[in-house]
């Protein structure tokens, strides 16, 4: 009690000047400084009726920033405080704006934010708690491509218009967002509370979301933006959850061996894919339908593992997953010699490897290399394209299938993130190739 009636003393005290400003250089109405003197009297009177519920009272004369004497608030308190005067200028500031017209609506988001804070300020963390659940993990494929070329303004609205949508859909599934990581999103279904058969909500989810990209792109196209891709994983597994964090931020979120492995499973991905791990096909085999297994070798598992590319999920939802775009892209057999790097989650090595294009489209490419590349594995390449005139920047490709032929290794690529100006270079460039206008056929 004695530390609460501090934080209020505190509280008054450093709102004070806030006041005073917000009358000297804002001028609001009569009825806005009304409201202000009334929200302070109201931390006085609080502050006062704390002190009075104290045993040995304390003298108000004995001010704390001339008592050389008193001892200092403890830091969580003192950040308490920090946090809460942050609160009342914010509420100041969208006052002084009138973003609030309603002036009830003041009062009730002050409560709000000081009642949230206060009850920080007690805060122990849950017990957690062992649940069977299924994570969805959702990537943008070439993102960063976007952020490097478009103003902040435009990726903001953009990602914004991005997660309201699919938070949208991940809700009516009876999902719940753990998080965003970048341009990610990890849901979990079955967890906080189950709403039975969350294995089958979670791949409708999934799904539904891909379907909803459709209508998305069209939106970025006219409003002059690219085209997004997006990959998606799902696991099902036992999970530790619970609320997690400290006095200052805590969240409610799961982890474990699971959630390493839905992260594999996503990084796996490419572009419009759904994967599925073993353990959540098993459980819905007879609902969805997928594609032959894929055996993929994954960081923490000592085994190759089985994913499963979803095709379509049956009721209640029937919904079929939208077909890849590349597979529609004009192809071309070519001769071109390249360097490559590989990516290993995110990272670039900084190793250069040489091999020759010998199947080219702006959607993917097959090509020969002395060097043995794991299935799935990501790599990084440009091509300089003489004749156009234009040099590529930065192009990203997963491995699809790697076979040996000889003493060479054959691979198939497909590209994850392309800029559209070398999309249409490698569009001409093809078409060159199949009119004969261009040298280079193999």
């Amino acid at each position: 009690m004695k530390r609460h009636a501090k934080i209020l003393s505190a509280l008054v005290l450093a709102a004070a000047p806030l006041l005073a400003a917000t009358v000297l250089l804002f001028r609001p109405s009569l009825p806005d400084i009304l409201l202000l003197a009334g929200l302070a009297c109201g931390g006085v009177g609080a502050g006062f009726w704390l002190n009075r519920r104290q045993t040995a009272s304390v003298d108000w004369s004995r001010h704390p920033a001339t008592d050389t004497t008193s001892a200092p608030l403890p830091i969580e308190d003192s950040r308490l405080v920090d946090r809460i005067v942050l609160s009342l200028e914010e509420i100041l500031w969208e006052i002084d704006r009138k973003s609030l017209p309603d002036r009830n609506l003041v009062v009730d988001k002050l409560h709000r934010h000081l009642d949230w804070l206060i009850s920080r300020k007690e805060w122990k963390p849950t017990p957690g708690e062992t649940r069977e659940i299924t994570v969805v993990l959702s990537d943008l494929r070439g993102f960063s491509m976007v952020t490097a070329n478009y103003s902040a303004v435009q990726v903001v609205e953009m990602l914004n218009r991005y997660f309201s949508r699919m938070c949208e859909i991940i809700y009516r599934h009876g999902g719940t967002v753990d998080k965003f990581i970048g341009d990610s999103i990890m849901a979990l279904f079955g967890a906080p509370a189950s709403r039975g058969n969350d294995v089958l909500h979670a791949v409708g989810c999934a799904v539904e979301m891909q379907l909803a990209m459709n209508e998305f792109n069209h939106e970025n196209e006219i409003l002059g933006l690219p085209a997004l891709h997006m990959g998606i994983g799902i696991n099902t597994g036992p999970v530790i959850a619970g609320e997690i964090g400290s006095q200052l931020h805590s969240e409610y979120t799961v982890i474990g061996d699971e959630v390493n492995l839905v992260s594999r499973i996503e990084a796996s991905t490419l572009r419009g894919q759904i994967l599925v791990s073993e353990s959540t096909y098993r459980l819905i085999a007879g609902q969805i339908t997928v594609k032959s297994p894929i055996r993929v070798y994954v960081k923490g598992q000592r085994d190759p593992v089985n994913l499963y590319e979803v095709v379509e999920v049956g009721p209640p939802f029937n919904l079929v997953v939208p077909e890849r775009e590349y597979r529609k892209h004009i192809r071309a057999d070519v001769d071109i010699p390249f360097q490559f790097k590989v990516s290993v989650m995110k990272v670039v090595s900084t190793a250069l490897y040489t091999g020759n294009i010998r199947n080219l489209s702006s959607g993917g490419m097959q090509v020969v290399t002395d060097v043995e590349v794991e299935a799935l594995a990501n790599i990084v390449f440009r091509l300089d394209y003489n004749l156009l005139g234009h040099e590529s920047g930065d192009i990203y490709g997963k491995v699809l299938r790697v076979r040996r032929e000889d003493d060479r290794f054959l691979m198939n690529v497909e590209f994850t993130a392309i800029e559209q100006k070398d999309s249409d270079a490698i569009d001409q460039l093809v078409t060159r190739v199949l009119d004969g206008s261009y040298g280079i056929v193999k």
